[in-house]
């Protein structure tokens, strides 16, 4: 009996390490703000002139508690869209990346949604750490990619067919309340001429 209980209880925690192994904050925010983006895109395309606006959409819904209590600022997140052009992670103001200069970054349009997460986890892991460097989290940030990028394209995959009804509700409840009056003025600072 105790044998049977035994191997039992390491079965369960074996399958509990194993599922808290795959879920973590890089993939957790991955996750939330995929499923943002695309209840976003498939409920409310129309409110949205462009791709940038959409992404800085989805970004200030999935940091809403952030801009709330003031610890971001809309220009925080219209820093991680404009970034997410380019492959690359940069985190600002302190222009710390891991490239020699940002002219360095090479234009990347095809891994938008995963180039603005990882920008978007920079700007909420300085705030949510702030004791840790910006040069420790990009770099985590950079070795996480391919995690992040797994759990975007799974999570876009069931997004496609469904989007759970609390994602679908709080995202109505939000994108009411967003003025984009603001969010294009700062889009304008970085648009290139």
């Amino acid at each position: 009996m105790w044998i049977v209980f035994t191997v039992i209880c390491i079965l369960l925690l074996f399958i509990v390490v194993r599922f808290l192994k795959r879920i973590n904050n890089y993939t957790l925010i991955a996750r939330n703000v995929t499923l943002i983006y695309y209840s976003l895109k498939n409920e409310h395309a129309t409110r949205f002139k462009n791709e940038e606006q959409l992404l800085a959409a989805t970004g200030i819904i999935d940091a809403w508690v952030y801009l709330n209590r003031k610890e971001l600022r809309i220009g925080d997140i219209v820093d991680a869209v404009t970034f997410s052009k380019y492959d690359g992670i940069v985190l600002l103001p302190a222009q710390i990346d891991l490239y020699d200069s940002i002219e360095s970054l090479t234009p990347r349009e095809s891994d938008r949604l995963l180039n603005f997460v990882l920008n978007l986890e920079a700007r909420l892991f300085s705030v949510d750490s702030p004791r840790i460097s910006a040069r420790d989290i990009l770099y985590a940030l950079k070795k996480k990619r391919d995690t992040i990028q797994k759990a975007i394209q799974a999570t876009k995959q069931r997004a496609e067919t469904s989007i759970p009804p609390a994602v679908t509700s709080l995202v109505n409840g939000i994108i009411e309340s967003i003025d984009f009056a603001e969010v294009d003025t700062e889009l304008a600072q970085y648009k290139e001429e």
